[in-house]
């Protein structure tokens, strides 16, 4: 959700989402890195593989035999349509969001996404 709303520059996911995933064990860094679209290290292989599949599928519209091979070898082939389902679902409220304009809801503590 985190690489879907950096990708798609959608402040409101951004917010709504960003303290739970700290709170659910998503290093502080890692979460930190995405908002500011530092390089993102030390990540898990199947966080890799996440959000790699996650970035080339928003960037290109698609993803490489490679990549969709990784994330089938990590995630089985429902998983990874289980990923392609997410990435797609929150990328369609993205363009919403996006649309409409809408304003993320405040969370104490955390930085707003900048767009």
């Amino acid at each position: 959700m985190l690489a879907v709303a950096r990708e798609m520059g959608t402040p409101y996911i951004w917010q709504a989402h960003a303290a739970a995933a700290r709170e659910l064990g998503v290093r502080g860094d890692i979460v930190d890195n995405l908002r500011g679209k530092k390089p993102l290290t030390d990540l898990t292989p199947e966080q890799r593989v996440a959000v790699d599949f996650t970035r080339e599928l928003l960037r290109e519209r698609k993803v490489s035999r490679a990549t969709f091979g990784r994330a089938a070898a990590s995630f089985g082939q429902r998983g990874t349509m289980t990923l392609v389902t997410l990435v797609a679902s929150y990328a369609n409220l993205a363009y919403f969001m996006n649309a409409y304009e809408l304003e993320a809801p405040a969370r104490a503590g955390e930085p707003p996404l900048p767009v």
